[in-house]
């Protein structure tokens, strides 16, 4: 027996289909009243089942139509239906000629058995017995115009209902997506690799328009290794395979260095084809800065444990070496020729001795003895030592903030900060130049802390050593506090100086950090 679905929604049509012809049924289906009536006239079927709401001809219609055709009225009508679920809309179904009038979704079972039973009323009754019942034409128009307004108007509240829901979610992604805004942007690629589109945040977050990134994409790379990656991940989002999101590296506008991870989405057509890659970019400047802050601060923790140990056992062996020297020097006569060479030795010690010192003070993690301290005071005792040390070709400048916090430290260790910083600067300068020494009170907030994780929150006395020098590049800029590590010439430095003034700072509850420009000059 043949059976005719006229069903616009997919799912409900296969569902029936598989269902109907597992049971022996030959099946028939169209998409909507019209579909099926085209295909009656190929093939009158012994059944129809239709829903209600579908296009260009619903099923009201398209029942009235089958029963208004003397070769069509006599097959059975069955409406199944998800929408229109009204007592009036059933008894209008049943006013044009139906058969049953039944609401989805039911059980295969169930369903199969109605069909069953109504195929088997058909069979046993005379057709002509079976329309009798059906009503006046007028009075169905009647019916059919009440029930689609009906239908109307509760679409009209869901329309509207989904309007205002759009609504309500499009105002809070337009939220969202301004509060990412300066930590995201979106773009969109061919399979060409070419840029099509990106979103407006991209100047928020790199400087640029999307019209000049567009233009100049490669410029603004930097030559990172990371960044030869950036090809073969471009290849894979266009050969369609999923990957994890990867780093690049760019410069902003302004020629900074910012860190992006992006994930990229291969995006297909009907045909499985990739047909274009949306991608998103997050700016994790901030957290690369923190790992690096992180992974400097566990290797100078490193060095200073190994610092620690090996300064103190070589100090031990000093002690002793020094202490024999000493009586040696005291037990040989005046005019000794070895004398000489005793008191020579004597000097190398007291410098192998200086240098162990330094190597305790950069190792050590809590200060040998804090006061309350105006370092303004300090640094105004060391004026004439400090003007020694720097020749009298530097002209040097003072601007101390009368009304200074105090602070705690250990005052020798901040005159051999001071010291040392000071004659950095006089080495980074030629044979002439401008040093200046600052103090001032500062409130370092979240937001700076948020650039400079190696800091926090709270209140602070700043030094700052500024020099007119040749500057420090950004690649030395990195290793400048690192033990052992100098730019001198040989001879002209242990490497020690800044470390010290690094261990110093942490040990006092401070940080320290470098501005400096090639060819302009550095601050700490």
């Amino acid at each position: 027996m043949k059976i005719l679905i006229a069903e616009d929604t997919e799912d409900s049509r296969i569902m029936l289909e598989m269902a109907l012809a597992a049971q022996g049924y030959e099946v028939m289906s169209g998409t909507n009243g019209i579909e099926a009536l085209h295909l009656m006239q190929t093939a009158t079927p012994d059944l129809i089942i239709a829903d209600i709401m579908m296009p260009e001809m619903d099923g009201f219609d398209l029942c009235r139509k089958v029963k208004a055709d003397p070769n069509l009225k006599h097959i059975p009508f069955i409406f199944y239906t998800a929408t229109y679920t009204d007592h009036r809309d059933e008894e209008l179904a049943m006013a044009l000629g139906a058969a049953r009038f039944l609401i989805k979704p039911l059980e295969p079972k169930v369903l199969i058995q109605t069909i069953q039973e109504v195929l088997a009323a058909y069979q046993a009754e005379d057709a002509e017995t079976i329309q009798a019942t059906q009503s006046k034409e007028q009075e169905i128009d009647s019916m059919h115009l009440q029930s689609v307004g009906r239908k109307l108007d509760e679409k009209l509240v869901e329309l509207e209902q989904e309007r205002q829901a759009l609504k309500k979610s499009e105002e809070k992604y337009r939220h969202l997506v301004e509060a990412i805004q300066d930590y995201y942007f979106f773009y969109t690629h061919d399979t060409e690799g070419i840029f099509t589109y990106l979103s407006p945040s991209i100047e928020i977050m790199l400087g640029y328009t999307p019209e000049e990134f567009l233009l100049h994409y490669s410029e603004y790379l930097t030559d990172s290794p990371i960044n030869k990656e950036v090809e073969y991940h471009t290849q894979l989002s266009i050969k369609g395979e999923e990957q994890p999101p990867y780093e690049i590296e760019l410069y902003h506008k302004n020629g900074s260095i910012h860190w992006l991870e992006v994930k990229e989405i291969p995006v297909f057509d009907e045909q499985g084809h990739v047909s274009h890659i949306d991608g998103i970019a997050h700016d994790i400047t901030e957290r690369k800065q923190a790992e690096k802050a992180l992974r400097h601060g566990l290797k100078m923790d490193a060095v200073g444990q190994l610092t620690g140990g090996i300064a103190h056992d070589f100090n031990n062996i000093l002690a002793i070496i020094m202490g024999n020297l000493d009586l040696l020097e005291r037990v040989m006569p005046e005019g000794d020729k070895t004398l000489v060479q005793v008191k020579s030795m004597k000097k190398a010690g007291q410098r192998a001795t200086d240098l162990t010192r330094q190597l305790l003070s950069f190792s050590r993690r809590e200060p040998k003895q804090t006061t309350t301290t105006n370092i303004n005071r300090v640094i105004k005792t060391m004026d004439s030592l400090i003007a020694r040390s720097v020749t009298p070709e530097v002209e040097l400048e003072y601007n101390l903030t009368d009304d200074l916090w105090l602070t705690r430290i250990d005052p020798g260790d901040f005159e051999d900060v001071l010291l040392n910083l000071s004659i950095n600067a006089r080495d980074a300068m030629a044979s002439h130049g401008h040093l200046s020494i600052e103090t001032r009170n500062v409130n370092i907030d979240a937001a700076y802390c948020e650039q400079k994780p190696e800091a926090t929150p709270g209140e602070y006395v700043q030094l700052s050593v500024s020099d007119s020098g040749d500057g420090i590049s950004p690649e030395l800029l990195e290793r400048i506090f690192e033990p052992f590590y100098t730019t001198k010439g040989p001879g002209k430095g242990t490497g020690l100086g800044l470390a010290m003034v690094f261990g110093f700072t942490k040990r006092s509850g401070g940080f320290i950090t470098c501005y400096s420009e090639v060819g302009v000059g550095s601050t700490f």
